[in-house]
């Protein structure tokens, strides 16, 4: 799909039909909307860098469409982007486009030039002023506009619990990007931990967190998992939905091609300040057979507030067994983890 604006404009708006679309190929018909969140993100093709990270998006009840409005300062800077939309329900979040098929949108030059008018020292074209012709005119009635009501944006609440996965295949990758920007914690496929000082395990899980090679292909795609704000039913695996405890997500066999570390993220509101003290896991392929593990106390008794774009801005707590090898796992079968218990 290619999609078309001038620089510095914020019409047209784009938008997307989330029942039938040939180009998305989703079909939201019987999907329960109520309380998504629905953003926009833009990334410039040749530098990788986002232009627009989360941007909030309306929905459209009677047309079942999906709309983002552009500011100026979006469209600013002239180039070609590919962009995405995070549909985000209790079930998880689904990118759109699903197929190959991507969303790109140009930013053309302005017809304006501002250097004939405005420049210093450059005087406008006189323009020849019309002389009004008196035409008679008959008054029209003026019709009363029907209000429309504006749809309200969603707020997005981060109730997600964010998994990395470091394979020891790219140690060298995620060792010299935290090297190079002053760091002594060289990632866990390194042997190494955050430093053990509030102030600067902020700046190393910061820049750990902020590696591209989540989001650039280098490393797996971080997973995300619900967590639950009230205790009942069952998850899509069958397991008990318990208050505070991210549900059952699977990795799917051979994701990663190498032994990895296996660490998860969890924002501080999400478990209403409370601790993710113990996770399941399952390593064989079964995700009803799940064996409960202690996390890191030391680790978990930190926090940092991630200000950059891979995951949601937000305050975490780490959840890892490293030193602990527990969560240092092959991937030849499906790999299972649940939260299992949480502490104040």
């Amino acid at each position: 799909m290619e999609f078309f604006i001038r620089k510095k404009s914020t019409l047209p708006v784009i938008e997307i039909d989330l029942i039938k679309d040939g180009r998305l190929d989703y079909n939201y018909d019987k999907t329960n909307l109520t309380g998504a969140t629905i953003t926009f993100s833009m990334r410039d093709v040749e530098t990788g860098f986002y232009r627009i990270t989360n941007g909030a998006c309306t929905y459209s009840y009677e047309n079942k469409t999906v709309t983002f409005q552009f500011t100026k300062k979006n469209t600013s800077k002239v180039g070609r982007y590919v962009c995405e939309f995070n549909v985000t329900t209790d079930q998880g979040t689904v990118i759109l486009p699903l197929r190959d098929d991507k969303i790109y949108v140009t930013v053309l030059e302005s017809f304006v030039n501002s250097d004939l008018c405005c420049a210093p020292g450059r005087n406008p074209l006189p323009v020849p002023t019309p002389t009004p012709t008196a035409v008679p005119v008959t008054p029209t009635p003026t019709p009363t506009p029907t209000p429309t009501p504006t749809p309200t944006p969603t707020p997005f609440v981060n109730n997600f619990a964010y998994l990395f996965i470091e394979p020891q295949s790219g140690s060298t990758n995620i060792g010299q990007w935290m090297y190079g920007n002053g760091s002594n914690f060289f990632g866990f496929a390194n042997n190494s931990l955050p430093t053990l000082n509030q102030a600067q395990f902020n700046i190393d899980m910061n820049l750990y967190v902020g590696f591209s090679g989540w989001t650039g292909g280098v490393f797996p795609t971080v997973i995300s998992s619900v967590v639950p704000q009230s205790t009942g039913g069952l998850d899509d695996f069958n397991n008990p939905i318990v208050q505070y405890n991210f549900k059952t997500v699977v990795i799917p066999a051979n994701t990663v091609g190498s032994q990895s570390w296996y660490t998860w993220m969890v924002p501080t509101g999400a478990t209403s300040g409370q601790y993710q003290s113990e996770i399941d896991f399952n390593s064989v392929g079964n995700p009803n057979l799940l064996n409960t593990v202690n996390q890191n106390p030391t680790l978990y008794s930190y926090y940092f507030t991630y200000t950059g774009s891979t995951i949601p801005q937000d305050t975490y707590r780490i959840y890892t067994t490293n030193p602990n090898s527990v969560f240092y796992l092959n991937n030849d079968d499906n790999i299972y983890f649940k939260g299992n218990n949480t502490t104040p």
